[in-house]
């Protein structure tokens, strides 16, 4: 019986770097569901959010991208019964997939750990304030494939399990 596997696309960089041509589903991360987010987000989002490639232009540009290249797209991830996920992100994880194997690629350089960095550590505020300087935080991931042994060293430093990270990249 043939996996089927689910790719959480962001931009249209993090799509480009998670396509490969197994005809897998792909979905434009889609980060919140809450109703107190979405409508903070109407009124806020291209201002404070725009790294959020879940609407507007990033959405449209990533969905011209899977489309141009004849990729599958599952836009809620509801569509079929996945054995796997492959994500970019971990800042949040969707309702969907948490009963799933989630397998985290890490996307690219991470934001700067600035005030709202450490109220996400101390003080347990969502880590969606804080950006990509949470990634890896959430350890809701099976494995977090790193660029480099320095990514998988810093990610283990802010609270990644050390037994989750495997290192894909040059040393």
């Amino acid at each position: 019986m043939r996996k089927k596997v689910l790719f959480i696309c962001g931009s249209v960089n993090q799509t480009s770097m998670m396509a490969p041509d197994i005809g897998a589903f792909y979905r434009v991360r889609l980060f919140f569901h809450s109703i107190l987010y979405r409508g903070f987000s109407r009124c806020f989002h291209e201002k404070i959010f725009g790294f959020l490639h879940s609407r507007g232009k990033y959405k449209e540009l990533t969905l011209e991208y899977l489309r141009s290249n004849d990729l599958a797209i599952d836009y809620m991830g509801a569509a079929n019964q996945y054995n796997f996920v492959f994500t970019c992100s971990d800042v949040m994880i969707q309702k969907n997939i948490r009963n799933k194997k989630i397998f985290l690629v890490q996307e690219g350089m991470t934001d700067p750990q600035r005030l709202p960095y450490y109220l996400v550590k101390m003080l347990r505020f969502p880590r969606w304030i804080a950006g990509t300087s949470v990634t890896g935080m959430s350890n809701a991931y099976d494995l977090f494939f790193t660029a480099s042994e320095g990514f998988k060293d810093l990610f283990i430093k802010k609270g990644a399990c050390p037994e989750k990270n495997r290192c894909y990249g040059h040393t």
